[in-house]
């Protein structure tokens, strides 16, 4: 559980999770008042215990400005068309 300040390019070896989760999301306020998006799983449909929260990750705004960057160039056809850009 914690507050992200950075992303940087990983270099481990992984593969796809074959366990699946909810994501609850939801926005939370610092004491500046500043937004935050606070994002928590609660374990898989397999798990032998009571749901309880598995991760939780908070974005701040400027961390949100990369993590949009970053998912814009995994997945690049996630972009606007230019017919619908609001400028």
């Amino acid at each position: 559980m914690a507050r992200i300040v950075k992303f940087e390019t990983g270099t481990q070896e992984i593969a796809i999770h074959r366990s699946e989760v909810v994501c609850f999301h939801q926005v939370v306020l610092d004491g500046d008042q500043r937004s935050h998006l606070h994002l928590s799983t609660f374990g898989s449909q397999d798990r032998a215990s009571a749901p309880k929260s598995s991760q939780s990750l908070q974005i701040g705004k400027e961390e949100a400005k990369e993590l949009m960057a970053i998912l814009l160039d995994t997945f690049p056809d996630l972009a606007p068309s230019p017919e619908h850009s609001t400028n």
